[in-house]
C-alpha cells in the first residue's frame, strides 16, 4: 500500500512497517517471563498499531478534503 504524495502526508508507505514492528514485538512479548516486561512490550506494540491506524485515518481525511466537489 503506497501513499500518493500529492495531497496526503505520505504516511501510508510506513503503515505496513509499523504493523510489522507491532507483530514482531508481540511475538517477543510472548517469550517474556517477567510480567512487567511483557506488559511494556505489549504497550509498545499497541502504540505502533495505533500510529498505523492514525496514519491511515489521516490520509483518508486528507483524500476526502482534496477530492473535487461534484457540481
Amino acid at each position: 500500500m503506497q501513499a500518493e504524495k500529492q495531497g496526503g502526508v505520505g504516511f501510508l508507505d510506513k503503515v505496513e512497517d509499523w504493523r510489522t514492528r507491532a507483530r514482531k514485538i508481540r511475538l517477543i512479548a510472548e517469550t517474556m517471563l517477567d510480567a512487567a516486561s511483557r506488559q511494556s512490550l505489549l504497550q509498545i506494540a499497541d502504540d505502533w498499531e495505533q500510529m498505523a491506524n492514525l496514519a491511515e485515518e489521516s490520509e483518508e481525511e486528507i483524500a476526502t478534503e482534496d477530492a473535487p466537489i461534484a457540481e
